[in-house]
């Protein structure tokens, strides 16, 4: 495992699936560029005991540090969920999502412990 810089470590298989991880969702084109930008990644940690800086908006909700930051679904739409470039055409299922989103998260919370 490599030692980040701020004293965080980061185990290099890690680094090839956040590569891959962060690719778009839904592509209209297709592009080699995601995957050799992970074999990089994913081959340089193997060989290089390199660990990538992880930037501060890809620590959301779906991560130990966004977590222990206490960002939740309201960080996610506002940082986490950022498309570049902007799409041209709006969604239309956008807000609906969001809050079956909301609902989801909330009736999580209130669960209690599962019982066997």
């Amino acid at each position: 495992m490599a030692a980040r810089a701020r004293g965080q470590t980061l185990p290099p298989a890690f680094a090839a699936w956040l590569a891959i991880s962060r690719g778009p969702i839904c592509e209209r084109w297709r592009s080699f560029t995601r995957f050799t930008f992970a074999a990089a990644i994913g081959l340089r940690s193997r060989l290089e005991d390199f660990a990538p800086t992880i930037p501060d908006w890809a620590n959301d909700q779906h991560t130990l540090a966004g977590r222990k930051l206490g960002r939740g679904l309201q960080h996610f739409r506002e940082e986490g969920a950022k498309l570049v470039p902007e799409p041209t055409e709006p969604d239309l299922f956008v807000e609906e999502a969001y809050r079956l989103w909301a609902i989801k998260q909330h009736s999580k919370q209130w669960r209690g412990p599962v019982s066997t």
